[in-house]
């Protein structure tokens, strides 16, 4: 494919969902808002909102990128059903982005680190992280795979002099158990902003090489299919 010149990228993985529109290398619009849990309904308000508006059309899009995860099981799939209900009707190209490597380029941006760890609550006790390093161009490179592990060991995956971060913060220090006053965790939500997928798309667009596909990254099936396999019933 030609380097795209106009992205979209949308991500649902965290409370905070966000839009983005770039084109030829600039951001020229985007939204963020707060979403309810297991409600993503104002997803496509925004989202209609930033593709309508001030002359933007979606078949003026190349590329649709989207965030996929690890994070929200119901956000991750609203956001690839979302993405490739505009892609269908011009046949447009979609790319996954990984949405922890937005975080990881947000902690970046803000601190002078090279090393960090991001990471969530991924529920029943565990906790989802990845380790990442800083490039020489200064963006995030996941070092290995998104992984699981228990929750009170989430504070002995960050770095020696590096720095965490999460998408929920709040919630995932008080169920791990973690702190910011020594400054190993960054004090505050940081969530995976669309800008940051639409620029690592355009990245990927511009690569030339086969684009990762736009599918979920899963560490662990959802809640109501374990529920429903130890009751006997099938999963969903």
């Amino acid at each position: 494919m030609m380097p795209p010149r106009t992205i979209v990228a949308l991500d649902l993985s965290a409370p905070i969902g966000s839009a983005a529109w770039l084109e030829r290398g600039e951001i020229v619009a985007e939204v963020e808002w707060s979403q309810p849990p297991r409600d993503n309904r104002a997803a496509f308000d925004h989202l209609r909102a930033l593709l309508f508006s001030d002359g933007r059309h979606p078949d003026r899009v190349d590329l649709w990128a989207v965030g996929r995860g690890p994070g929200s099981y119901s956000g991750l799939r609203i956001a690839l059903a979302a993405i490739r209900m505009f892609a269908a009707p011009l046949a447009r190209p979609t790319v996954g982005v990984d949405s922890g490597l937005a975080i990881a380029d947000e902690l970046l941006m803000r601190l002078p680190v090279d090393a960090a760890v991001v990471a969530g609550d991924a529920r029943r006790g565990l906790a989802w992280y990845g380790r990442v390093r800083r490039t020489d161009a200064g963006d995030a490179e996941l070092c290995g795979t998104w992984s699981l592990c228990p929750i009170g060991e989430l504070d002995s995956k960050v770095p020696p002099a590096g720095c965490g971060a999460s998408a929920e913060w709040s919630r995932l220090a008080l169920a791990a158990g973690l702190s910011a006053v020594d400054g190993r965790w960054w004090p505050e939500d940081l969530v995976p902003r669309a800008r940051h997928l639409a620029r690592r798309a355009e990245m990927l667009g511009r690569d030339g090489g086969p684009l990762p596909p736009a599918n979920p990254i899963y560490l662990q099936p959802p809640v109501a299919g374990v529920a429903d396999a130890r009751s006997g019933a099938p999963e969903a």
